[in-house]
């Protein structure tokens, strides 16, 4: 089971059991109590049938839930916040659909999670049954229609999205209030995970690396002060200074950008692995908003530009000695060393970050820079 800093992870039916999902509700019950004056705490689910399982326990046994139906992860954050209640999403996330996961919303904005998990002695199961997709399809309208205020585009475009995607085949048509319409023909392809909390960007098939379309989203002039990771690249970071943008480094995850939001005032951040927080516009993360606002600036012949010449690298890999690794590439490339979210090895060159997963036993690489096929190679042979 993974405990983690904003929820709890773990295989269905052997780590998150009918006696876990209890332990932490009523443990996210009780803290509720002695700290806010609630009537309701907000659910919602993905769609993965056996987080649709566990809602519908949750929905028999317990009265002082408020069912939005099944959302997309940051659809169901903005209805939290507006409507000043607590909830919990059951997700794993982007994790293979085998496990299954609680987070716990706090009506400010922040996290819960228990100090510790129960031990708990007699174990028994969630009965398995089929129970019919509930896609909160009002509340996905009514999103849409909030974005739409400001956000909708001066002309059309057309973007192919992965139909495939659990969220994606009931909310593609939504996306028409923003001006942006659906064709497999576009050379822009959109895809997302299981709960659609990050955003991924192809272009003609090729992954476009997020760097790029947080710079294009970071001309506006209405964002000042960013967060982003410490293997943000390097020379988009440097174009931003020119413009006076003010660049706070944020440790990974979920809880550290929505703790730097209120500590540093941020108004946008990002993370590479798809996650783009939109504070000063919705004060949460927002991936689908990255789209029209990154269309609103879009330069073709700047993008193809960078799209074709930024040199990044970004890749998960086991590795047997990570303290022999980071002294054969500091030695190697005359990297000097930072410790930041993991290691930072860097010279004008070249900048290398490697950071231990929390959910996966990996870790994860970003590299930046002149010589990318040694220090691959480097790694790869260590």
């Amino acid at each position: 089971m993974l405990l983690l800093k904003y929820d709890v992870r773990g295989i269905f039916n052997r780590e998150i059991t009918p006696e876990i999902v209890d332990f932490l509700i009523l443990s996210f019950k009780s803290f509720l109590q002695k700290r806010y004056k609630f009537k309701k705490i907000i659910i919602s689910s993905d769609l993965n049938e056996k987080s649709l399982i566990i809602k519908n326990y949750l929905l028999e046994k317990f009265n002082f839930f408020k069912n939005l139906g099944s959302l997309p992860t940051p659809i169901f954050y903005f209805f939290c916040l507006k409507e000043k209640l607590p909830g919990i999403i059951l997700t794993a996330s982007h994790l293979p659909k085998i496990y299954v996961g609680l987070k716990f919303f706090l009506p400010d904005g922040t996290s819960w999670k228990p100090k510790k998990i129960k031990k708990i002695k007699k174990i028994s199961r969630f009965a398995i049954k089929k129970i019919k997709k509930d896609p909160g399809l009002d509340y996905i309208k009514n999103y849409f229609q909030e974005l739409s205020k400001n956000y909708s585009l001066s002309k059309k475009f057309k973007i192919n999205f992965a139909l495939n995607n659990d969220f994606f085949k009931f909310i593609f048509p939504y996306f028409k209030l923003l001006s942006i319409y659906y064709s497999s023909k576009s050379n822009f392809f959109i895809n997302s995970d299981n709960d659609n909390d990050r955003i991924y960007y192809f272009f003609k098939k090729r992954k476009i690396p997020l760097d790029i379309v947080f710079y294009f989203i970071s001309l506006s002039p209405n964002y000042k002060k960013l967060g982003v990771p410490i293997y943000f690249s390097k020379f988009l970071e440097k174009k931003l200074k020119i413009l006076n943008k003010k660049i706070f480094y944020i440790p990974t995850g979920h809880i550290y950008f929505k703790t730097a939001f209120k500590k540093f005032k941020l108004d946008l951040a990002f993370e590479p692995s798809g996650h783009f927080y939109f504070f000063k516009d919705l004060k949460t993360e927002a991936p689908y908003l990255s789209l029209p606002l990154f269309l609103k600036n879009f330069d073709e012949k700047d993008f193809l530009d960078l799209l074709n010449n930024l040199k990044i690298k970004r890749f998960s890999f086991k590795i047997k000695n990570e303290r022999k690794l980071i002294y054969n590439l500091k030695s190697k490339f005359s990297l000097k060393l930072k410790k930041f979210d993991g290691v930072f090895l860097y010279n004008q060159e070249n900048f290398i970050h490697l950071r231990k997963s929390a959910t996966e036993n990996v870790w994860r690489f970003s590299l930046e820079g002149k010589n990318l096929k040694e220090i691959i190679k480097e790694i790869k042979n260590d």
